[in-house]
């Protein structure tokens, strides 16, 4: 694997540590700028809404004007890196809801183009295990990043923890511009091309299977700490060892679907997604089992979000990837996952008790698996 596709991957890890850590650094923004929670989890909702909307947008304008991969990623972690001193910086809330927002645009080029270029250096037989190395880094971020980024917090401030993701994004873009492969920009025929590749019925198809898996997922993880605690009965002491463990379980799962993916005609999406619909199952029928609920977790976890060098791959036999392709990817998936935890806070909140985002996702995930069918049929006989 070319050296260059780890350093995508590290790119990825300081996106998704920067994504994630607010969620654990509230009570600290909360004290700085007399905020509610509630104001203070519109962080998170901006830096979401900023990946959806903005950067499909961003990466379409830049692919139509020819500009490469390797500039996009230059330009996209620099004003990523300011976007992150000014949230350190300020003393608005305002101000900072502003960057999340940016910010949230420009992670979404970036990793989308990211995805593009790994898979661009390898070539299509090996788009998953490239891939997978790249989602490597933004399933660390939660299980590494944002610890490390909480005990800066603790230690030096939240405006430390900001500072120090810039850091990171100027370090990154310092390797991309050195390290990264030679700058050629587009012609305005294979331009076109990028952006006619956007009429495949296939291509978003793809999408909307990502779709369902991310919100399966989430529709599930979502709520995973509340009942652990409240209906399998762990301690609160025990429930961040166990999700710690699903983080370790993503990544892992992450790592083998990349390799199984290439030179397979599913990927292993039929029985991978087997896998999780029937753990959701299980899990919502015997969540009061301790046992059983940490089990049907780490499947969860080797499953739902792993898969998705699988559905890149199978994009890659649809399409030929770029930068474009991938932020809308990303993009789609993010729909999903505010969708499906949307879903199931929805049902609790009504009353229909904490076992309801398990049904969720064994739903939307027995759902993904006939579509998934109806999916390679298609693909096959095109």
């Amino acid at each position: 694997m070319p050296f260059f596709v780890y350093i995508l991957s590290f790119g990825a890890f300081v996106l998704g540590t920067s994504e994630f850590m607010v969620a654990g650094m509230m009570p600290s923004l909360m004290e700085a700028f007399s905020i509610s929670e509630e104001m203070a989890g519109g962080l998170v909702s901006l830096y979401a809404l900023g990946m959806v909307v903005g950067g499909p947008v961003l990466a379409g304008v830049l692919t139509r004007e020819g500009v490469s991969g390797k500039r996009i990623l230059l330009g996209a972690m620099g004003i990523y890196a300011v976007a992150q001193c000014v949230a350190a910086l300020g003393d608005d809330y305002g101000v900072m809801a502003a960057s999340r927002f940016v910010a949230g645009i420009v992670a979404s080029a970036c990793l989308g183009t990211s995805l593009a270029m790994s898979i661009e250096s390898v070539g299509s037989t090996l788009s998953g295990k490239a891939s997978a190395v790249v989602l490597t880094g933004l399933m660390l971020s939660p299980v590494l990043g944002v610890p490390l980024a909480m005990f800066i917090d603790q230690f030096f401030g939240w405006r430390a923890s900001f500072l120090s993701v810039a850091a990171g994004a100027l370090l990154c873009a310092v390797l991309i511009a050195f390290l990264g492969p030679r700058d050629v920009r587009g012609s305005r025929s294979v331009i076109a091309q990028d952006v006619l590749v956007l009429k495949s019925g296939l291509l978003w198809g793809c999408y909307f299977l990502g779709c369902l898996l991310i919100g399966a997922t989430f529709a599930g993880f979502s709520f995973f700490s509340v009942i652990l605690s409240k209906v399998s009965g762990f301690s609160g002491l025990v429930v961040p060892w166990v999700l710690g463990a699903y983080g370790v379980a993503n990544v892992l799962g992450n790592a083998f679907f990349g390799r199984f993916s290439d030179g397979s005609r599913h990927g292993g999406l039929v029985w991978g997604i087997g896998i999780m619909a029937f753990s959701f199952l299980i899990f919502a029928c015997f969540a009061d089992a301790p046992v059983v609920a940490v089990v049907c977790v780490l499947l969860i976890g080797c499953t739902g979000v792993s898969m998705n060098p699988s559905v890149l791959s199978l994009i890659g036999r649809v399409v030929q990837p770029n930068a474009l392709v991938s932020t809308l990817y990303v993009s789609v998936v993010n729909v999903g996952l505010a969708g499906g935890a949307w879903i199931s806070g929805w049902g609790v909140d009504e009353g229909y008790g904490l076992n309801f985002p398990l049904w969720v996702g064994f739903a939307l995930s027995l759902f993904a698996l006939f579509f998934v069918l109806f999916l390679l049929r298609r693909i096959d006989r095109s």
